[in-house]
């Protein structure tokens, strides 16, 4: 009988222990959250998201900016970032960087639409195509940031533009009021030396 008592207190013990742990589940884990659970379905909600790889490094930022914008960064192996998407002036932005964290390209908003820029692996603009007023543009500049080389358009059609590396206009190709093509040509110091027609 007293070998038949400890067993039963043993296994009194067992369920009594495993009733409080299946409790302290409901109460801390369930019970808490019933309400938000019945509302929200899979949904985390914090201010700040940090997503680390397996050797703990930071990999993905999910967070605020200080104007209150969602961000998200994301960083290679090294924690160099590499990517961001970000909120600028209200409008989208996403900026690409290389393996050393050097932004190299990126997609915004002007007040015409779109802009895409490509960078150098120093990461200064070289290209830049965007939608102004009249319509689309392309330039394209030198690593001294110069602008060499501009086609766009005005209220006549397309415009080319060719500048020497002193950014000087070199020659230009466009279409006149009349609808008829024209090429100007100028002289190194960018003064007009003769037209077509």
């Amino acid at each position: 009988m007293e070998g038949g008592f400890k067993k039963m207190k043993v296994f009194e013990r067992i369920f009594l222990y495993s009733v409080l742990a299946i409790l302290m589940f409901y109460v801390f884990l369930v019970d808490g959250n019933v309400e938000s659970q019945g509302v929200i379905q899979e949904e985390i909600r914090a201010k700040n998201i940090i997503i680390v790889n397996d050797e703990g490094k930071e990999v993905i930022e999910l967070f605020s900016d200080f104007e209150n914008n969602g961000a998200i960064t994301i960083l290679n192996k090294n924690g160099k970032p590499v990517t961001e998407m970000a909120i600028y002036k209200d409008n989208g932005m996403i900026r690409v960087g290389n393996k050393n964290g050097i932004p190299v390209a990126a997609m915004s908003v002007t007040n015409f639409g779109g802009l895409i820029s490509a960078g150098n692996r120093d990461g200064d603009a070289v290209i830049g195509i965007a939608a102004e007023e009249s319509g689309g543009i392309l330039e394209i500049i030198d690593k001294n940031g110069k602008l060499l080389a501009f086609i766009g358009t005005d209220k006549y059609g397309g415009i080319i533009s060719v500048r020497n590396k002193e950014a000087f206009p070199v020659t230009g190709i466009g279409a006149g009021e009349n609808g008829s093509g024209m090429v100007d040509v100028f002289d190194k110091n960018g003064k007009l030396i003769g037209s077509l027609p």
